[in-house]
C-alpha cells in the first residue's frame, strides 16, 4: 500500500489533530518530502512530536521513514503517470486522474457536518456566495443551481461589494466562500463584520491553513488536483463543482 492510501485507510481512527495532518499530507505530498518538520508543524499548527506520533500510528518508525517512503512513491507515481499517459490518449489520462481525486472526497467530507451545514442553510434569511477570480465560477454555479431549485441567493465577486455586505448582516444570514488561496486581505472587513453581527460563515477551500479558518462555522477542505506534480496544469474548479452537487443533495433531502 502506498503512503497516501495508508494515511486514508487510518483516517476514521485519527484524532482531530491527526486528521489535520492527514489532509495536509495528502494535499501537499511534495512539501512533506522537501520541507523540514519545523516547517510542517508551523503549516499544520501542530508540533514535531505530533507529526512523529502521526507517522507511528500509520506504521512508520518516524517522520524520516514516512518521508523516504513517500519520496519513492512520488517518483514512481510520476514516472508511472508519464508512461501511462504516453500509452493513452489525453481523454483517458485526464479523466482517470480526475476520477481518482473525486474519489478522495469520501475521505475529506463528513456526513454529519454536511447535514448540519444544510440545516443551517435552510434556516437562513439571506444567502451570499463569494468567489474571486476563477473561484467565482464555482460561486456562480452554486448560485444558479440553487436558483433552479427555488432558493434565492446571490453570487459576488466584487471586493467592494463583499465588504459592503455588512450593512445587511444579521444572525440569520448565510455566507459561503469558495477559495484556493488566503484572500483575507480582501475579506477582512467582511469577516470581522460577521463576528460582530452574526450569521453563518462557510469556507470551501483546498488550503487547510487559511488565516481566517477559526472564524468559520464550517471549514470544508477538498483535495487539490493542481498540486499533482505530473499534471499541474489541471484546474481545481471541477472538484468544487462535484462538492456543490453533494451539498445540494443534502439541502434537497432535508428541505423536502
Amino acid at each position: 500500500m502506498n503512503p497516501l492510501d495508508r494515511i486514508q485507510s487510518y483516517y476514521d481512527d485519527f484524532t482531530s489533530t491527526d486528521k489535520e495532518l492527514a489532509i495536509y499530507f495528502i494535499n501537499n505530498p511534495n512539501d512533506v518530502v522537501t520541507k523540514t518538520t519545523d516547517y510542517l508543524s508551523k503549516e499544520t499548527k501542530t508540533s514535531k512530536a505530533a507529526i512523529s506520533r502521526f507517522c507511528q500510528k500509520i506504521g512508520y518508525s518516524g517522520f524520516s521513514e514516512l518521508r523516504y517512503d513517500l519520496s519513492r512513491f512520488l517518483v514512481s507515481r510520476n514516472s508511472s503517470i508519464d508512461k501511462e499517459t504516453e500509452g493513452k490518449d489525453s481523454i483517458e489520462a485526464i479523466t482517470e486522474l480526475y476520477s481518482s481525486y473525486i474519489n478522495q472526497l469520501n475521505t475529506f467530507l463528513n456526513d454529519e457536518i454536511l447535514h448540519n451545514l444544510a440545516e443551517d442553510f435552510l434556516k437562513a434569511s439571506k444567502v451570499k456566495i463569494i468567489g474571486l477570480n476563477r473561484s467565482f465560477n464555482s460561486a456562480n454555479q452554486m448560485k444558479q443551481r440553487l436558483n433552479r431549485l427555488g432558493y434565492d441567493c446571490e453570487a459576488i465577486n466584487d471586493t467592494q461589494v463583499i465588504n459592503d455586505v455588512f450593512s445587511i448582516m444579521n444572525k440569520d444570514c448565510f455566507y459561503i466562500i469558495f477559495t484556493t488561496t488566503d484572500n483575507m486581505r480582501y475579506y477582512s472587513t467582511f469577516i470581522n463584520s460577521i463576528d460582530k453581527k452574526g450569521g453563518k460563515l462557510v469556507c470551501v477551500t483546498m488550503n487547510q491553513n487559511l488565516s481566517f479558518k477559526k472564524k468559520c462555522d464550517y471549514f470544508i477542505t477538498l483535495p487539490r488536483i493542481s498540486k499533482d506534480s505530473s499534471m499541474s496544469f489541471l484546474d481545481d474548479q471541477p472538484l468544487f463543482m462535484v462538492f456543490i452537487e453533494i451539498l445540494l443533495n443534502y439541502i434537497v433531502k432535508i428541505g423536502s
